[in-house]
């Protein structure tokens, strides 16, 4: 079962929640709440407030939406590897070592431009960490367009390097969230609710999610 609550102030959104994890507790007190956040500063004030609402805040799990949707797909797919291989910060230093390359290219004209009187390669890596960023946000809301580009469309320099990143690579995070609507609507439920009769907790599937 779906609940929304919406607020345009944080701190009633926070009691609902609040509310919710003490009056409908968990069918034991060993299998984790999950609270799905969007930021670290946003997980840890959350922990805080419920930790001086109940007292104690403990085997609450908080990860990030790109984190939970990977272990999701973990637990449901089988065969992927444990972290994601174009999270941020790996992909950083993929962009990073790429670049050297790529910008003799026709398309990286304006990247090679701004990369001039860089030798210590600070310029490089903050430009990478840009366009990693940059490319973790397609994968969540521009997917149609990373698509075209894994097929081959479009010249200009990100398809490029969309490209040479994928180079090896078959289980990035848009593939997998694929595969992962996939096994979930093969299961003939409503996403994150286990087949009828199943143990939840024992086939991986949270219990009950909270999206903060």
């Amino acid at each position: 079962m779906l609940h929304i609550c919406r607020s345009n102030r944080v701190e009633l959104l926070l009691e609902r929640l609040a509310e919710r994890l003490i009056d409908e507790p968990l069918s034991s007190p060993l299998r984790p709440e999950v609270v799905v956040t969007a930021s670290p500063a946003m997980a840890r004030w959350v922990n805080l407030q419920l930790a001086s609402r109940h007292g104690v805040a403990a085997n609450y799990r908080y990860p990030l939406p790109a984190s939970f949707i990977w272990q999701l797909a973990c637990e449901l797919i089988g065969d992927l590897p444990e972290t994601d291989p174009l999270a941020p910060d790996v992909m950083t230093w993929k962009v990073y070592a790429l670049l050297p390359e790529l910008i003799e290219a026709p398309a990286f004209v304006s990247i090679a431009h701004y990369l001039q009187q860089d030798a210590g390669g600070l310029k490089r890596f903050q430009l990478a960490g840009r366009i990693a960023d940059v490319f973790d946000r397609y994968q969540f809301y521009r997917p149609e367009q990373l698509r075209d580009w894994s097929a081959g469309k479009d010249s200009q320099w990100q398809a490029v390097l969309w490209r040479r990143l994928l180079r090896g690579i078959t289980c990035h995070r848009l593939a997998v969230i694929e595969r992962l609507l996939s096994r979930l609507q093969k299961r003939g439920q409503t996403p994150f609710l286990p087949e009828k009769g199943s143990d939840p907790f024992s086939a991986g599937v949270p219990e009950r999610v909270s999206l903060f």
